[in-house]
This record gives C-alpha cells, sequence and structure tokens, in this order.
C-alpha cells in the first residue's frame, strides 16, 4: 500500500496529526522509505518538526513502534530543531550504520545543539564497545571522532558532551582529557569532567567526587553524587546519604538514584529511612532505589516488599 494518499494528507498543515494515522510511518519497507525520502519538504518545517517529535513520544510508550527509518530520514532535514530530534528519535537504535551520520553530523553541521546532541548519541557505542559488544575498527571511528570534537570545536557545549560520551572508554588518553578539563577553570567544562568521571567508572575519581560533593554549587553536587552512584564505591555510601537532607531537590534525587545503583544491606537500610519520610516524592524515589537495588541482586525479584 503505498504512502502517497497520507503524506498528501499529512503536507496540509490544516490537518490535524493523528497519533493513531501516523502508525503509518512506523515499520516502513523500502518502497515506503523512498516515497518518504521523496515528499518528505514537501510537508512544511513545522508540520516536519511536529511529526518527528510526536513520533519520539509515542515508542516512548508504545515499544512495539519503529519510527527508525522516518528519524533517519530527518537528520538529513534543512532544519536544525528536526535534526535535533531526529537524533533523540534513535536515541536507542544501536545499528553499526548510524555511526558514519552521528560522525558526520558531530564534525560538518553548522548547528551547535545538532553537534552537542549527535556527541551524546555517539556516546552509546563507546559504552558498546568496552563490552565487546561492536568491533573495534566502529568503536574507534567514534572515538576519533568525540576526541577531535573536544580538541577543535569552537562551542563549549558540544566540546562538553563530546567529553561525557568519551568518558566511557578505557583508553588511556581519556583520562588526560578529564583531567584536563576539570582542571580547565572552565565551570561547563568541570561539569562535563565531574559527569565523565562516573562514565569512565575508575576508582581513582573517587577522592575529587568525595570533594565535589560539598561544593558550594548545586549543579556540581549533583553531577559528582550521580558519579559516585556509577563509580558505586560502597565506601562512600555514608556521604552520598547525607545528601539526601541536601537543600537542593535535584541533589536530594540524586543520591538516592545513587544509592540504588550501589546497593547492597547498609544502602537498603538507608532507603528504608527514607520510606519513613513525609516527603511522598522522596518515598516513591525511595522506593524505586530499593527495587533497582534488589534487582541487582536478584533480576527475578519484582518488588521490594517491605
Amino acid at each position: 500500500m503505498t504512502l502517497k494518499p497520507y503524506l498528501d494528507e499529512l503536507a496540509d498543515p490544516r490537518v490535524e496529526l493523528s497519533e493513531k494515522q501516523l502508525a503509518r510511518l512506523s515499520h516502513l519497507d523500502r518502497d515506503e522509505i523512498d516515497e518518504l525520502k521523496h515528499s518528505w519538504r514537501s510537508l512544511g518545517t513545522d508540520r516536519r518538526r511536529e511529526v518527528v517529535q510526536r513520533a519520539s513520544s509515542i515508542i516512548e510508550e508504545d515499544i512495539e513502534s519503529d519510527f527508525d527509518d522516518l528519524f533517519k530520514v530527518g537528520l538529513d532535514d534543512e532544519d536544525s530543531a528536526v535534526r535535533v530530534a531526529s537524533i533523540q528519535g534513535l536515541w536507542e537504535y544501536t545499528g553499526r550504520d548510524l555511526i558514519r551520520r552521528l560522525v558526520t553530523l558531530l564534525r560538518d553541521d553548522p548547528d551547535p545543539g545538532v553537534r552537542s546532541t549527535a556527541a551524546l548519541a555517539l556516546g552509546r557505542y563507546i559504552v558498546l564497545g568496552e563490552f565487546d559488544e561492536i568491533p573495534p575498527e566502529y568503536v574507534k571511528r567514534a572515538e576519533d571522532a568525540l576526541r577531535q570534537s573536544y580538541e577543535e570545536d569552537p562551542e563549549v557545549e558540544v566540546r562538553a558532551r563530546s567529553l561525557e560520551s568519551i568518558g566511557a572508554s578505557s583508553q588511556p588518553y581519556v583520562q588526560d582529557l578529564i583531567t584536563r578539563s576539570h582542571e580547565s577553570g572552565n565551570y561547563r567544562l568541570r561539569l562535563s569532567a565531574i559527569h565523565a568521571m562516573g562514565r569512565n567508572c575508575d576508582e581513582r575519581w573517587m577522592p575529587i567526587l568525595l570533594q565535589e560533593m560539598g561544593d558550594e554549587e548545586p549543579e556540581v553536587r549533583f553531577e559528582a553524587v550521580g558519579a559516585v552512584g556509577q563509580v558505586a564505591d560502597e565506601s562512600a555510601i555514608n556521604a552520598i546519604a547525607e545528601l539526601i537532607e541536601d537543600e537542593d531537590r535535584e541533589v536530594q534525587f540524586a543520591a538516592i538514584e545513587a544509592l540504588g545503583h550501589i546497593g547492597g544491606r547498609r544502602v537498603k537500610q538507608h532507603l528504608r529511612l527514607v520510606l519513613k519520610s513525609g516527603d511522598e516524592a522522596l518515598r516513591d524515589a525511595a522506593q524505586q532505589a530499593l527495587d533497582e537495588a534488589d534487582f541487582e541482586e536478584d533480576p527475578m525479584t519484582k518488588e521490594y516488599q517491605i
């Protein structure tokens, strides 16, 4: 069945976009992909933005939907907002074919928001490489692009995002990049360096992270406690638990989540105390953290029993 009637309908800005009808763009075959490419620009900028954004919302609720081919078409859109939304729509996509396109966007796209988003998206391939789930040559392509972006991009936000993504790599030079950024005197790069320390999962960063958990800036505490949770060093449990009483709301939730990542008997003791709190949101967060801690111990466990 041809897509053309539906694409013609989409091109009319007076027609309300229906999520049920948008499902026509899910699970496209080769001929339908060609039709979509041919008609895509005729939809108009606002409608193209709406389509990729609504498709992204759908896949969060419906795991059976597959708009990957739609998002791939959006990667070449002339509008930067469509390109950003398309990259985000492919967040869970792990096909190797996407690496080349993300690298091109990171290196050549004129919009720093697109480059930043592409840098973050490449990070999942670094993680896959660390678990030997994709061939080394693909990982190197992603690492080389991120390293070049960190060194050369004129926008600090793009450099920061590149550092965060490459931080998951165990290559020796990565730790040097993290240290340089942390000591650079640039606040944005410092935050990304702390984030990258967590993705690096090396206990060598713990003295720095513990110190940053006591910083006067909430953003720094937030990144630091999250990073400690990723490193999962049990020696930091008490220090993390203290931040559940932090004056900043986001830091409180980050501390609870970090405890869930670490798990173990001592963590559960701290989280059980939060379950007695009068703060419903904190109680909910603590329950989720307990569920995660239990799952790490026994993946067959579905719910924490108080």
